[in-house]
């Protein structure tokens, strides 16, 4: 379970984030939208820890294992790693283990205490598991022929996305955190990715401007407001919120255009109460047929008809952006 509280981060004069909150809860999916610009990304490093806030608090359960791919990865290093090191890094002992059993069986030394010893120990480490995992990820996500001794920097930014979603998707991770996953994926390993994250028993949070994913896959949308800069769920998927967004748009657009009419309706009476006050109803030459004198008459007749209650009235009306 994930839960964020009131959070708001800045750069500068630009406010990102404002008092933004919203509860992932266990094996929920979910997807996260906002205009380019509107701190998607921004939410899921201070998620991930990358980034802190200026506000708020990001808790989640001691109990879960988070799994974050940003949308660059492994970019920007001089580093000389090799797959085989990054796979190691990220499994431990579960990679040395697996690659050096495979040496033994090739050389026919499977009666080794060597062999014996490393069988042991991967099962208690739920090595085969593990690694069969990642096997099945690297071929889903069509990685499976990638040469392990390979340089990381000798892969293409597809490339090592590819290789760092399938490492996290190999982990098991409770709590799942994507950002735009399928920028590097041609068909196949789309339909294999949303197969997969439909079956794994985990809490997701997706950025992706892919919607046939988000059709596909969420049933909840989280979306940050670019005018206030806060959070609002829709419940559904991603067709149920475009939907849902374009009724609440027309209906804003009817609340503003009411609003403006009554906003003009009172000044107007109130001009006109000041005016009366002045000069009587001398010169007055409305006819029964004109609403705006109605409206005047009805407010001089109803309760708070002076100009001043019909000012605190016009302070009272809430204003529809």
């Amino acid at each position: 379970m994930l839960e964020i509280k009131s959070l708001a981060k800045s750069f500068g004069d630009k406010i990102v984030l404002d008092k933004a909150s919203l509860v992932l809860s266990n094996r929920q999916k979910a997807g996260l939208v906002g205009l380019n610009g509107s701190g998607k990304s921004t939410l899921l490093n201070i998620i991930a820890g990358r980034l802190l806030p200026d506000h708020g608090t990001v808790w989640m359960d001691p109990q879960d294992r988070l799994g974050y791919v940003p949308q660059s990865v492994l970019g920007g290093s001089n580093r000389s790693d090799t797959v085989f090191h990054f796979l190691s890094d990220v499994f431990g002992d579960v990679v040395d283990e697996s690659v050096r059993i495979k040496e033994l069986e090739e050389t026919g030394q499977c009666d080794s205490s060597e062999y014996i010893r490393l069988i042991n120990d991967h099962t208690d480490r739920n090595g085969f598991d593990t690694m069969a995992l990642l096997k099945a990820s690297l071929q889903g996500l069509e990685m499976n022929g990638i040469d392990w001794n390979r340089d990381l920097v000798a892969l293409s930014g597809g490339e090592r996305s590819r290789l760092a979603l399938a490492a996290t998707l190999a982990q098991k991770p409770t709590v799942l955190i994507l950002d735009e996953p399928t920028n590097n994926l041609d068909l196949g390993a789309l339909l294999w990715l949303e197969s997969y994250l439909l079956s794994m028993n985990c809490s997701l949070l997706v950025v992706s401007h892919d919607r046939w994913l988000l059709d596909r896959v969420v049933s909840t949308i989280f979306e940050i407001d670019s005018f206030d800069h806060s959070i609002k769920q829709y419940t559904g998927n991603y067709t149920d919120y475009a939907a849902e967004k374009s009724r609440q748009r027309e209906q804003q657009h009817q609340d503003h255009l009411d609003y403006e009419r009554e906003e003009k309706r009172i000044k107007r009476s109130i001009a006109r109460q000041k005016q009366w006050a002045v000069t009587g109803a001398k010169g007055e030459k409305a006819t029964d047929n004109d609403k705006l004198s109605r409206g005047f008459r009805k407010d001089r007749a109803g309760k708070g008809g002076s100009a001043k209650g019909l000012e605190k009235r016009l302070e009272r009306l809430q204003k529809i952006e």
